[in-house]
């Protein structure tokens, strides 16, 4: 009873390898195992792609067997109308029987992503301080076991030591509500406690433990906790849609502009080309060969550009070709406003028209 191990522990008689009589007598299936390998790689590759999946598939792998919480904690009827006590078999019967897989899309299905991320933000499946780190607790009702008591932090931080009304340690076997847990740059483990708001320390730097689980949280706060953890994934929710509504406005109105600067800007073209060809014409005629041609075409061409982008200039020209993503070598390489035009046509990057410049210029000057 006392010792560490045995003699027999020590050295222990080596079982016969049945292994190779089992594999003859059974017949394998490779087919289905091929099968069952590449359905099990196929999940876990949509976590990895689904912020939603991977969460959905860490409140089932920690939850999934407590069907009555999962029930009171998802379903938004049931969360505010019942009691953990008061659910039912016929509030849990839609997801009794069902499969991980079968669960884990019933509940993606089912119910609102809010309540998802409340429960799982609950549950102390959240991600801690850094994400390379996890934490090894779970919320529920700890005593503190130090006889020292553990000193109060404002933060999940060894230094950020700080008092609650004067008092600056949770006394030795006093109750606290942990919530969620994190860990720190040193690897310190902390919890949150719900009646403080305070994070305490979990173990000292030996490893031995401050504070011992003894319970799951009080219904009380659990229920608060959740209600907390729903609004604030619900106001998260909105921020998000509502950025990605005026992200999908900009696009769309920039999609617009783009479309009407290139109408114009493909008319311009036009315009410009007709002249080049006036040009070829009148030099034809005057018998000039085919440099003098391209000078003159050149010159056309910079006049244009020129009288165009005279008030955008050479430097806004230049910060707007990198800013499209151009190379700044490329763009440094440009020794003036036509040169940067040029690359501008190379690269399919069209300026924006001048006309809103010279209106903002002059409105500026009036003022």
């Amino acid at each position: 009873m006392g010792t560490c191990g045995s003699a027999e522990e020590e050295n222990p008689q080596k079982p016969k390898d049945t292994s190779l009589e089992r594999e003859s007598q059974t017949p394998r299936d490779d087919n289905a195992e091929e099968d069952a390998t590449e359905a099990e790689s196929m999940r876990l590759s949509a976590s990895h792609t689904d912020p939603m999946t991977k969460i959905i598939q860490e409140i089932v792998a920690a939850k999934g067997q407590e069907h009555k919480l999962l029930v009171k904690n998802l379903d938004s009827e049931l969360f505010f109308n019942k009691t953990l006590s008061q659910i039912s078999d016929d509030d849990v019967k839609p997801i009794s029987g069902l499969n991980t897989e079968e669960l884990e899309q019933y509940i993606k299905t089912n119910y609102a992503e809010a309540w998802i991320r409340g429960f799982h933000e609950l549950c102390g499946l959240a991600a801690p301080l850094r994400d390379s780190q996890k934490s090894a607790s779970t919320p529920g009702s700890y005593q503190v076991t130090y006889k020292g008591g553990i000193q109060y932090r404002a933060t999940p931080c060894q230094m950020d030591v700080t008092d609650l009304e004067g008092k600056k340690i949770a006394l030795f076997e006093s109750m606290h509500s942990l919530s969620k847990f994190a860990v720190d740059e040193q690897n310190f483990e902390y919890g949150l406690s719900y009646e403080t708001n305070l994070w305490l320390k979990m173990h000292i730097a030996d490893g031995t433990a401050t504070m011992e689980r003894h319970s799951d949280l009080p219904e009380a706060v659990s229920s608060a906790l959740m209600e907390a953890a729903h609004a604030a994934a619900a106001a998260a929710i909105a921020a998000r849609e509502a950025e990605e509504a005026a992200a999908a406005a900009a696009a769309a109105e920039a999609a617009l502009l783009s479309s009407s600067l290139r109408a114009s800007h493909n008319i311009e073209l036009s315009e410009l080309e007709k002249t080049k060809d006036a040009i070829r014409a009148s030099a034809e005629q005057k018998g000039e060969n085919q440099e003098e041609i391209d000078a003159e075409i050149a010159a056309a061409e910079k006049a244009y550009v020129v009288d165009k982008y005279k008030t955008m200039g050479f430097i806004k020209m230049k910060n707007y070709l990198k800013k499209a993503g151009v190379a700044q070598k490329v763009v440094f390489e440009c020794r003036d406003v036509y040169e940067l035009w040029k690359c501008a046509e190379e690269h399919n990057i069209i300026f924006p028209d001048d006309g809103s410049l010279n209106t903002r210029r002059a409105t500026a000057t009036l003022d």
